[in-house]
């Protein structure tokens, strides 16, 4: 039986990004994993106080309905759902890979989520947190998408999805997962430091980190080619 059959690729992004960040790495995947790479829309609402379990509980219903296996990315925000969605469907997930995200509250975005909710911010700030200098200089297609994007970014989503990720805490079962995973850490990124990736990384048996050099919270999204070997590396471990 092909792998396009047995697997499949669930790519959950951060937020106030869209799916579209996944197209240039979709590219890069073998032919017959990316024909069923599905890339979803996160929306975060103030309507439910446990923002990251209803959306991967929203998942899990509509793509564990077969017998395939998925192949689960998250970043960010996506990250967090994508621990959810691995604790709530333990026998769909081939494998987990988390990239940039973290299981412990970050309740310094609480006070962020409210002054978004009030005024546009200036996305050269989150650019200066996202992306090294030289990403940045370069203006490459992952920079230009990340600008676009928080420009055009809607206000009262982008301040849910932040409130929900100061309080979000699946550290006491993040032990629980059960499936081969791997911990993608950026060195440069101040939300999900490389210390908090490591607690997180300790808590999951057979986890694997990695730690990438001189890199922004979306610096991965700035190589795709690297990016796309990372995470079929860790898929290869299902």
């Amino acid at each position: 039986m092909s792998e396009s059959k047995t697997s499949a690729w669930l790519l959950l992004h951060g937020v106030p990004l869209t799916p579209e960040v996944w197209a240039p790495l979709v590219q890069l995947l073998p032919v017959a994993i990316a024909a069923d790479a599905v890339t979803p829309t996160l929306t975060a609402t103030e309507s439910s106080p446990d923002v990251q379990a209803r959306l991967a509980g929203d998942l899990v219903a509509q793509h564990c309905q077969d017998a395939r296996r998925l192949h689960v990315v998250g970043h960010s925000f996506g990250g967090q759902v994508a621990l959810e969605f691995a604790l709530q469907a333990p026998a769909s997930v081939a494998s987990l890979t988390l990239l940039c995200t973290r299981d412990t509250p970050f309740p310094a975005f609480a006070q962020l989520a409210e002054t978004v909710r009030k005024s546009p911010l200036d996305p050269s700030q989150s650019l200066q947190r996202w992306f090294n200098a030289a990403e940045i200089e370069a203006n490459g297609p992952a920079v230009r998408y990340a600008r676009t994007t928080l420009q055009h970014a809607d206000r009262t989503q982008w301040a849910a999805a932040l409130a929900a990720i100061s309080r979000f805490d699946c550290s006491d079962r993040t032990g629980q997962i059960t499936a081969p995973t791997t911990v993608i850490a950026a060195d440069r990124d101040p939300v999900s430091s490389v210390a908090a990736m490591g607690e997180m990384a300790d808590r999951i048996d057979g986890a694997r980190m990695s730690v990438l050099a001189g890199a922004g919270h979306m610096s991965p999204f700035s190589d795709p080619e690297r990016l796309a070997d990372l995470l079929i590396a860790s898929a290869r471990r299902a």
